[in-house]
C-alpha cells in the first residue's frame, strides 16, 4: 500500500493540475485509523447478529411448516436418537393432552380426585395441561382444578367413541400443538397416574422416547414388538408426533380405518419400539379388557375408584380393580390378526421381558 505521505504528494500535484476530485479520494483513505476500525466493526457485528437471529429462526419454522414423507419419518426416527440431557424435572417442558367429552363421570373425576392426584404428583404439578373436549369445560374445573397451572383449552365435534380417540391425535400432530415440549403425557379425567417416581426416572432417560401400557400384558420392557399399546395412557416425546407418523389408511376418516384406537397408536409407534426406546408400565394386568390395571401399576383407569375420591399417595392399594366388562374396550381376535397383518412386529428384534433386567 502506498503511504500516506506519498498520496499527500501526489495530491498536491493533483491539486496544481486541476484534479481536486482525486484529491479527496486520496485524503478520505487516510483518515485516522482508530475511527476506521470503529466503524467497521460496528457494521460488521450489526450485520453478523441480524445473521445469527435469521439462521437460528429458520429450523424451527422448517420443522413447523415442512411436511415429510412417510419413509423420511422413519429415517428421522432411525437417526435421531441423542436427547439432550435432562438431569432433573425442572428441565423437562411437558404438557397433559386430556381428550374427554365431558360426561358426568368425567366430571367426577375432575371435582373428587384430580385436586387430591395434582397436590401428590410433582409430575403433575409440573406439567400444562391441553383439554381437548367437545364442549366448554366448567369454569370450576378450569378455575378449581386447574387454578394454578397454563390451561388450553381445543374444542372438537365428537364423532363417536373410537373415533373421538383417534381424531385427538389426528388433530394434535396435524396442527403441531405440542412443539415445544419435551415430554406429552396422554390421558383421560379417569386415567389416574397414582405414582410418579418410574414415570419420571423413565422420562430423565436420554435412551427413552415412549412409555406405554400393553393391553396384551406380555410383561415385557423394552423392545415390545408384539405389544398392544393402550390408547387411553402413554408419553411420548413430540419428536414422534407429526403428520406423518399417522398410517393414512389408519386415519379415523379414511375407508377401513381401524376401528380402535390403540391400533392407530401402536401403529404411530412403531418405529420407536423397532428402536427400542420404549418402556413398559410394570404390574399391569388388563386382559381383557384394555383399560390400566394391575396390582403394581402406576397408572390406574376404573370408573369405580371414583367413589374412593379424594385418594391420599400411594392409595388405592388394591389395583387389581375387578373387571368391568365395557364392550368398546374389548379387542377381538379377529381384528387383532388382521391388524398384525397389516403392521407385523418386528421378528429380528426379540422381546425384552422385565426379568431381562437382572441379567
Amino acid at each position: 500500500m502506498v503511504p500516506c505521505v506519498m498520496k499527500a504528494w501526489v495530491s498536491l500535484l493533483l491539486i496544481f493540475l486541476g484534479g481536486a476530485s482525486a484529491s479527496a479520494n486520496q485524503k478520505a483513505e487516510c483518515h485516522s485509523p482508530d475511527r476506521e476500525a470503529a466503524g467497521t466493526g460496528a457494521v460488521t457485528m450489526l450485520a453478523a447478529h441480524h445473521t445469527v437471529n435469521v439462521q437460528a429462526a429458520a429450523p424451527q419454522q422448517n420443522q413447523t411448516k415442512a411436511k415429510k414423507s412417510p419413509k423420511q419419518i422413519d429415517v428421522v426416527e432411525e437417526t435421531s436418537s441423542s436427547v439432550v440431557s435432562q438431569t432433573k424435572l425442572e428441565d423437562i417442558h411437558m404438557i397433559l393432552f386430556i381428550t374427554t367429552h365431558l360426561s358426568d363421570n368425567h366430571l367426577r373425576f375432575f371435582r373428587e380426585c384430580w385436586p387430591g392426584l395434582l397436590n401428590n404428583s410433582v409430575l403433575l404439578r409440573h406439567a400444562d395441561v391441553l383439554l381437548f373436549t367437545s364442549e366448554e369445560p366448567p369454569q370450576d374445573i378450569i378455575q378449581d382444578v386447574f387454578h394454578d397451572k397454563n390451561v388450553r383449552v381445543e374444542r372438537y365435534m365428537n364423532p363417536g367413541y373410537e373415533r373421538g380417540a383417534m381424531l385427538a391425535m389426528e388433530t394434535a400432530t396435524t396442527n403441531d400443538w405440542f412443539n415445544g415440549y419435551d415430554w406429552m403425557i396422554r390421558l383421560n379425567p379417569d386415567v389416574l397416574i397414582l405414582e410418579d417416581e418410574w414415570l419420571i426416572k423413565n422420562m430423565l432417560d436420554s435412551e427413552v422416547d415412549g412409555i406405554f401400557a400393553d393391553c396384551l400384558d406380555h410383561q415385557c420392557f423394552k423392545w415390545c414388538s408384539q405389544a398392544l399399546i393402550n390408547s387411553d395412557f402413554f408419553a411420548v416425546r413430540p419428536k414422534h408426533l407429526v403428520p406423518e407418523s399417522i398410517p393414512p389408511e389408519n386415519a379415523s376418516t379414511a375407508p377401513g380405518h381401524f376401528k380402535t384406537a390403540e391400533f392407530q397408536v401402536t401403529a404411530m409407534f412403531r418405529n420407536l419400539v423397532r428402536q427400542g426406546r420404549d418402556r413398559w408400565l410394570p404390574g399391569t394386568h388388563m386382559a381383557p379388557d384394555c383399560r390400566v390395571r394391575g396390582p403394581g401399576a402406576p397408572v390406574l383407569h376404573a370408573h369405580s375408584v371414583v367413589d374412593q375420591c379424594p385418594l391420599a399417595k400411594g392409595q388405592p392399594e388394591d389395583r387389581q380393580i375387578d373387571f368391568e366388562f365395557l364392550p368398546n374396550a374389548s379387542i377381538s381376535d379377529e381384528d387383532l390378526e388382521i391388524f398384525w397383518q397389516r403392521f407385523p412386529p418386528n421378528a429380528s428384534v426379540s422381546d425384552k421381558g422385565y426379568s431381562d433386567l437382572i441379567r
